[in-house]
């Protein structure tokens, strides 16, 4: 599987002899040394300006880095004194800390290295992890400030009939305050604790006043990865036989190609993505084509080594595209991530759509009996989750709206029917009724058995406009 992001080979481990019993030897010069060759390695099959980085520790490491201060700061005769302690709240703020520290070690040598600027917030991210060895060592350490963080997950009052002041403790008397993590939200647990002034007691009361060297190295990991990055546009689909994502059931593939894989090929290898995830306004049935001005679509681009094209490159990669007889492409570009939202919601219940069906009907009609049809819009339906998709969709009633009909005698039993309809509206299943699941239908209006033969989305349009089937139906759009 395609990695999303570079991983470093291997977990840099820090120097036993120079272990630190503060930053746990994260600040060891052979270490950093070593973690900026790597870091310098593997920044070079990117191609940025600028880069940001950043930098994780322990949890355990605030532990101990709160404890060192105060053991420093003691008052000579009354160690734990208030007056004194207060003091070093305040005094500490004005500490560089650990994180800080370790960033300005590795941003000067990486930037002169590489030639990239570091920046807050660069598309191009370097993440440094820091990790204990012992796992244990890290539980109690952090267990000094049990009193002062959340309970655990599995911790929890009894039921008020069981006795609500009694505590169901889920680590089974262990004496830890919850699984281990160095994510934003233990981290922040932590911090928190640490700005309660009860912390600073119970940290003078604890192992850690002085902290103690540690008796494992701690490791040094590193991943970098830069944002993704989106691509939106409209795709046209020239064939009857494609589906817009793989399709693949119990592991065969059922069609060679998909939409997504015809539009993606040319855009991963122009930012040298790894993957790319599709998404788009609503999707077309494999035998449905989609034509007029397209289906609005973008693209996630996963583990990007190219942040930027040049300004013709996107036109180049579009008119590749369309030199395939099945998928076109139109207005190609860069766009927000906020669009994917918006793109869902809109294909969901924020467009209308026009539709053209090459129809069978179960007896003769004049021209005359069809030019009626408009004059029964809006049509009502009440759409029963049809038979053909009921295995993967919830089995319930939909409300869809027809806007528009209009129908055209081909001869005295095929008719072209155009409507424009809700998004959301089984075409397929009002024409023929799908068992008298979706009512009424257009065998229904007519009286008669009716089949769909072909159908076509001639259309994806706002809401805003007219509810009226377009008059002007370009199949293939200008480049």
């Amino acid at each position: 599987n395609s990695q999303r992001y570079k991983q470093l080979e291997d977990d840099v481990p820090t120097n036993d002899a120079s272990n630190c019993s503060v930053c746990v030897g994260a600040l060891d010069g052979a270490l950093l040394q070593e973690l900026c060759t790597q870091l310098v390695e593997e920044m070079a099959g990117f191609e940025a300006n600028q880069f940001t980085l950043n930098v994780q520790l322990p949890s355990s490491c605030l532990v101990r880095e709160r404890a060192a201060w105060l053991y420093a700061t003691r008052p000579p005769d009354d160690p734990a004194g208030e007056s004194g302690l207060n003091s070093v709240v305040e005094s500490f703020e004005d500490v560089v800390d650990l994180k800080e520290a370790l960033r300005w070690a590795l941003i000067d040598p990486v930037s002169r290295e590489t030639g990239m600027t570091n920046i807050l917030e660069a598309p191009l991210q370097v993440n440094i992890l820091v990790k204990r060895a012992s796992l244990e060592a890290e539980i109690q350490e952090l267990d000094v400030l049990r009193p002062l963080l959340p309970l655990p997950p599995k911790q929890r009052k009894r039921p008020y009939h069981q006795g609500a002041e009694e505590v169901v403790d889920g680590s089974k008397g262990t004496g830890q305050f919850g699984q281990v993590s160095d994510s934003t939200d233990s981290i922040r647990a932590v911090i928190k604790a640490l700005a309660d002034p009860q912390s600073l007691q119970l940290l003078v009361d604890s192992i850690l006043f002085p902290p103690p060297k540690p008796e494992t190295p701690s490791r040094i990991s590193g991943t970098i990865e830069h944002v993704p990055i989106f691509l939106t546009g409209s795709y046209i689909k020239l064939s009857r036989q494609l589906p817009q994502t793989a399709w693949i059931i119990d592991g065969v593939r059922k069609c060679n190609t998909s939409v997504q894989e015809q539009i993606e090929v040319g855009v991963i290898k122009a930012f040298g993505a790894d993957l790319a995830r599709f998404h788009s306004a609503g999707r077309e049935d494999v035998d449905v084509r989609m034509l007029g001005h397209g289906r609005p679509f973008m693209l996630e681009l996963r583990g990007v080594r190219r942040g930027t094209l040049p300004d013709n490159k996107l036109s180049e990669i579009q008119a590749q595209i369309c030199e395939s007889e099945i998928v076109h492409v139109r207005g190609l570009r860069v766009c927000d991530a906020a669009y994917v939202q918006a793109l869902v919601k809109e294909g969901e219940d924020g467009h209308i759509k026009d539709y053209r069906a090459v129809v069978h009907l179960g007896r003769d009609v004049t021209q005359s009996e069809l030019d009626t049809l408009s004059s029964k819009c809006p049509i009502e339906l009440a759409q029963l989750t049809p038979l053909r998709v009921l295995h993967r969709r919830t089995h319930a009633v939909r409300q869809r709206s027809i806007h528009a009909l209009r129908g055209t005698c081909i001869t005295s039993r095929f008719i072209l029917l155009d409507l424009t309809t809700q998004a959301g509206t089984y075409v397929k299943e009002f024409v023929h009724g799908d068992f008298g699941r979706t009512t009424p239908s257009l065998g229904d209006i007519l009286g008669c058995e009716a089949d769909i033969l072909q159908l076509d989305v001639l259309g994806v349009r706002p809401k805003s406009e007219s509810m009226q089937p377009a008059k002007v139906i370009p199949l293939i759009p200008e480049q």
